[in-house]
């Protein structure tokens, strides 16, 4: 596998192992000192988490995939409490996930 291969079945076990709830994924991702933002498929704690733990591509998430671009794009689909995690984070709760100069009001308002 190259440096930019993405490492797939590594992807599948971490992301299981995140947790079995939405509570205990922001718990672990807090644990790491992950924060993201709210809105973002490249900034989202998720993403960023995924980038520090398996560096072999770019990781793009959504509430139901997560996605590796490297030399060999590749799709994951979510575990049910990683989609869970990311609807409720981009709905605003886990507000202790958001980095210090983010301001939950101006994305509500589009800005």
């Amino acid at each position: 596998m190259s440096a930019t291969t993405c490492a797939m079945s590594d992807a599948v076990t971490r992301l299981s192992d995140l947790g079995s709830t939405p509570d205990r994924v922001a718990q672990t991702l807090f644990e790491a000192g992950v924060r993201g933002y709210p809105g973002s498929s490249v900034a989202c704690p998720v993403a960023k988490w995924l980038n520090q733990v398996s560096p072999d591509g770019e990781w793009i998430v959504s509430s139901s995939e997560s996605h590796c671009v490297g030399s060999g794009p590749a799709v994951l689909i979510n575990p049910p409490p990683v989609s869970a995690f990311v609807d409720l984070f981009d709905g605003g709760k886990y507000t202790d996930l958001y980095p210090d100069d983010y301001d939950h009001a101006l994305f509500l308002a589009g800005v």
